[in-house]
């Protein structure tokens, strides 16, 4: 910690240590079982092939219950989909700013300006 700087409360260290440990590549110290239990289905649902075994999905119904899982894994298939849906047509332009109702025309056909070319194979 820098000289003078403000300690800061448990709650942000905790924080602070989980994003470290996650931008490093590691799996954070310090989690609950029900913690524990999410990062090991989301592990597995986020690796190639995105599957998950029958003794991680029994020990995390055991530990989150089957509803809790369901809503973990829907959660992480529905933002996994929305990461590789390409963008929409008549999105907002960010450079009309919050007053401007001016809509750019996003095709679906080639990359954004500035964006280089698509690696979508139907663009």
């Amino acid at each position: 910690m820098q000289a003078g700087a403000a300690a800061l409360p448990a709650f942000h260290v905790h924080v602070a240590q989980v994003v470290e440990a996650i931008r490093l590549g590691d799996r954070p110290q310090g989690m609950d079982a029900e913690e524990a239990a999410v990062w090991a289905l989301c592990d597995e649902l986020l690796a190639p092939g995105m599957e998950v075994g029958d003794e991680s999905y029994a020990a995390a119904v055991k530990v989150l219950g089957e509803q809790r899982v369901f809503e973990v894994a829907s959660t992480v298939g529905y933002y996994t989909t929305l990461s590789a849906a390409p963008p929409g047509r008549g999105a907002a332009d960010p450079a009309a700013g919050a007053a401007g109702a001016k809509r750019r025309q996003v095709g679906l056909r080639g990359p954004l300006p500035g964006h280089g070319p698509s690696l979508h194979p139907l663009l």
